[in-house]
């Protein structure tokens, strides 16, 4: 297989125009409804917000993934912390187009949305196919060997 996988990862420009979007479509839709203007202007406050949030996130961002299918490890490069090991792999969605790993590593939980522009287009098929194959049960980092 392609194990072990490590991917250096790159913020999404085609997921931040699609939240920046659906915000804007929203403010759109808040502006031309019959709600009263206090409350209008609460929700287009609350979708700012939530704009703001989704864009300091991605600064902070996953930066690599490594992926051990042999040995059934995922770790998660960040920074500031350096690797992290997961502790699990909640699950997988895998699409021709998008990859969504719910990976629970240090204590966390994240959720992470992987699209073809964040990394290379090998990369992204190599990872789209260990994560289809591999299975989500991890073992610890000190009691991993190789099958």
């Amino acid at each position: 297989m392609f194990s072990p996988l490590e991917v250096t990862l790159k913020p999404s420009r085609r997921l931040w125009w699609l939240q920046l979007s659906s915000h804007l479509a929203l403010v759109v839709l808040l502006v031309i409804s019959v709600l009263p203007f206090y409350l209008i202007l609460c929700l287009i406050g609350v979708a700012g917000l939530n704009l703001w949030l989704s864009y300091r996130q991605r600064r902070g961002a996953i930066r690599a993934l490594r992926w051990d299918a042999d040995l059934h490890t995922v770790a998660i490069y960040e920074a500031g912390q350096g690797w992290v090991s997961a502790d699990a792999l909640e699950s997988v969605l895998a699409w021709r187009w998008l990859l969504i790993l719910r990976i629970q590593a240090g204590g966390r939980r994240r959720r992470l949305v992987l699209l073809p522009d964040s990394m290379t287009r090998d990369a992204f098929r190599r990872l789209s196919v260990v994560a289809k194959l591999a299975p989500l049960q991890l073992s610890a980092p000190d009691q991993a060997t190789r099958s």
